[in-house]
């Protein structure tokens, strides 16, 4: 059942693909109802579970470098800036390529 008692919500998503050993993340997001309750941290790191439990060593994704609450939410799951894609999003805007080791500690 959805947070508002409807069976039909949705309230956050997230999806990879695994490229040999690495966990490619190509969507997280929430509704914005429900942003800043946790939702983006928990289904991500669901995510992430998920790819080392299929041999995922490291993680990566492209966020958008005016995009501060995804870099926040990116930065407080352990991803940090290993680069930069110019121009890359239709508006202009440039990405950041963020990445995480997700080995077993």
């Amino acid at each position: 059942m959805g947070v508002d008692g409807d069976d039909e919500s949705l309230i956050a998503l997230a999806s990879a693909w695994l490229v040999v050993d690495e966990l490619q993340v190509t969507a997280v997001a929430v509704d914005p109802r429900h942003q800043r309750q946790g939702f983006g941290a928990g289904i991500l790191r669901a995510l992430i579970q998920q790819g080392r439990s299929l041999g995922a060593v490291t993680a990566s994704l492209e966020v958008a470098e005016t995009n501060a609450a995804g870099r926040s939410l990116y930065a407080s799951c352990g991803f940090s800036t290993t680069g930069r894609r110019k121009g890359y999003f239709p508006n202009g805007d440039d990405a950041l390529l963020l990445s995480r080791s997700i080995r077993e500690r």
